[in-house]
C-alpha cells in the first residue's frame, strides 16, 4: 500500500464520516480500491464488536436468523470457510447457534488488526477457540480448486460493486458443496435505498451474474433483521458450477493465494516448495496475501 497519512482519515470517522468515501475522494490516482477497504475496515476495528455487546437482542435475532438458513447445509466434518470476516462478530455469535463444532471452521478478512481482535473477541465469547484464521483476499484465496464444502460471507462482498464477477469466480473455484451468501439485494431495495447503494459503490445483479458463471440459485431468503432499512439484506444459496474434471481435494490446506501450490508451514512461515514463495505469521496469524509474499528459494533446499 503507498503511504498515507491517516491522522485525517481518522478525524473524518470520529466525526461521523464516511472513511470510503473519503479516501476515495481524496486518494482516487493513489489507492486501489482493495486498499481503500482494507484501510477503511482496519481503522473501524472494534466497531462491529462494541455493537454486537451493545444491541444483544439484535445480535442474538441477527444470528439466529441467518444459523437457522445455513443449518440445513453443513453437515459434521464439513469444512466451512467465512469470507470478510471482519471481527468476527457475527460470526462468534452465529456458531454459537449453528452447532458444527466438528467441523473445520476457517475465516479471513483483509485487514490484520481485525482478525486479531476477532481471534481475542471469538476466544473470549465462545470460551474455546473454533477458528482457523488468517489474512487474505476475497479476490485471491489461499485454497485449492474444490477445497472447502461450505463458504459463507455476511456483508463481505457488500463494497465490491466493481469486481463481482471476479470474486465470484473465485469462490467457485474453491467451493465443491454450497456457497450462502449474506450480502445486500439491491434489485429488492427502495429508492432511498438503492441511491445510498450506488454512491458507496454497493454489489448489485447478483441472481444475473450467479447465472452468467454457470452458477446454480438453490434459494433466496430475505432477512427480517438487518442493520439498516437502507441496506435490504438477503441470503443467497448457490451451488458453483460443476467442473470439467472433477477431483475432490479430501484435505483442506494453504496454497499461494488464488493457485493450488500447497504451502508448508514452518518456523515462523508458510512456504511453498514448488516456488520458493514463502508468506509471513504474525502472533499465529498466517498472512496469505499476494502483496506479503518472499522469494526465498534457498529456504527449500
Amino acid at each position: 500500500m503507498d503511504y498515507i497519512n491517516i491522522k485525517e482519515a481518522k478525524k473524518i470517522y470520529k466525526k461521523g464520516g464516511n472513511i470510503s468515501s473519503f479516501l476515495k475522494k481524496k486518494y482516487k490516482d493513489t489507492l486501489s480500491l482493495n486498499q481503500i477497504i482494507e484501510l477503511s475496515y482496519d481503522l473501524q476495528t472494534g466497531d462491529y464488536i462494541r455493537y454486537f455487546r451493545e444491541n444483544p437482542v439484535f445480535a442474538k435475532n441477527y444470528s439466529k436468523e441467518l444459523a437457522d438458513i445455513i443449518k440445513p447445509f453443513v453437515k459434521k466434518k464439513d469444512v466451512v470457510l467465512d469470507i470478510g470476516s471482519g471481527e468476527f462478530s457475527g460470526l462468534a455469535f452465529l456458531l454459537k447457534y449453528l452447532n458444527i463444532e466438528n467441523s473445520n471452521i476457517y475465516a479471513f478478512d483483509i485487514s490484520l488488526s481485525r482478525v486479531l481482535k476477532g481471534v481475542q473477541f471469538t476466544n473470549i465469547f465462545l470460551k474455546k477457540n473454533v477458528i482457523n484464521p488468517f489474512v487474505a483476499d476475497i479476490e485471491n484465496i489461499p485454497f485449492s480448486d474444490q477445497s472447502i464444502d461450505v463458504i459463507t460471507s455476511s456483508h463481505a462482498l457488500e463494497p465490491n460493486g466493481t469486481k463481482l464477477k471476479i470474486l465470484l469466480k473465485e469462490l467457485f473455484r474453491i467451493c465443491k458443496g454450497y456457497i450462502i451468501l449474506h450480502e445486500p439485494y439491491f434489485e429488492i431495495a427502495s429508492k432511498e435505498a438503492k441511491k445510498r447503494m450506488n454512491k458507496y459503490g454497493y454489489i448489485k445483479n447478483i441472481e444475473e451474474t450467479i447465472k452468467d458463471l454457470n452458477g446454480k440459485i438453490i434459494d433466496i431468503k430475505i432477512k427480517k433483521y438487518v442493520y439498516t432499512d437502507l441496506n435490504p439484506t438477503a441470503c443467497f444459496i448457490i451451488q458453483p458450477p460443476k467442473p470439467k474434471k472433477t477431483k475432490f481435494i479430501n484435505k483442506t490446506y494453504f496454497t499461494i493465494p488464488g493457485t493450488n501450490f500447497k504451502l508448508k508451514k514452518s518456523n515462523g512461515y508458510f512456504l511453498s516448495e514448488e516456488t520458493g514463495i514463502l508468506f509471513p505469521i504474525i502472533k499465529d496469524i498466517p498472512i496469505l496475501v499476494k502483496k506479503s509474499s518472499i522469494l526465498a528459494t534457498i529456504l527449500n533446499k
